[in-house]
């Protein structure tokens, strides 16, 4: 908590702004600037506010940057109380982490999708909702968020479990890496 100058158990939300300058943003949109100052206001209410922006901010909302060291990013998203994001990246990587997200963009993205099945991410377009997401949210015990983690990521794939079984049976098992080694 030290480095984000925080006192131990002190609760922060995660504002993350994107620049809308990739390619794949064209035509789309997140929050305006003044629900972005709303959104930090109404946050400000129930703790302290951290906002990364890959923009220049309006001089409203310049108090609340931060800047994250990347090895330390997914540490600030896992003991945040609530991610407001419009990048799809970073909603869901909260989401994964079981910290409850709000993904505000116009663009779908079919994995925060599938998180909301879980109740991890809540996907919306319309700025309006964001505020209504944030009561609704913030009234739930942070524990049940851990629980949805623990029950999205017993229905994936485990990649690693899934590679390892699968050298495992494959080429060890089987001794088909001998009787690969000598056909060389």
């Amino acid at each position: 908590y030290g480095w984000l100058g925080l006192n131990k158990g002190e609760k922060y939300a995660i504002v993350r702004l994107v620049s809308w300058n990739a390619t794949h943003d064209a035509g789309h949109k997140g929050l305006s600037n003044e629900d972005k100052v709303k959104v930090v206001r109404k946050l400000s209410e129930h703790m302290r506010v951290f906002i990364t922006s890959e923009r220049e901010l309006s001089s409203e909302l310049k108090p609340f940057q931060i800047r994250i060291a990347p090895e330390k990013l997914h540490h600030a998203l896992s003991f945040a109380s609530i991610v407001v994001s419009e990048g799809a990246t970073i909603a869901s990587e909260a989401g994964v982490l079981g910290t409850p997200s709000i993904y505000i963009n116009t663009i779908e993205r079919s994995y925060c999708k599938d998180q909301e099945k879980y109740g991890l991410v809540f996907n919306t377009s319309d700025s309006a909702k964001v505020f209504a997401l944030i009561d609704e949210i913030l009234g739930q015990d942070r524990e049940l968020f851990h629980q949805r983690r623990e029950e999205l990521l017993a229905s994936k794939v485990n990649v690693t479990n899934f590679l390892y079984d699968f050298i495992v049976n494959r080429y060890i098992n089987n001794n088909t890496a001998a009787e690969f080694s000598a056909a060389k």
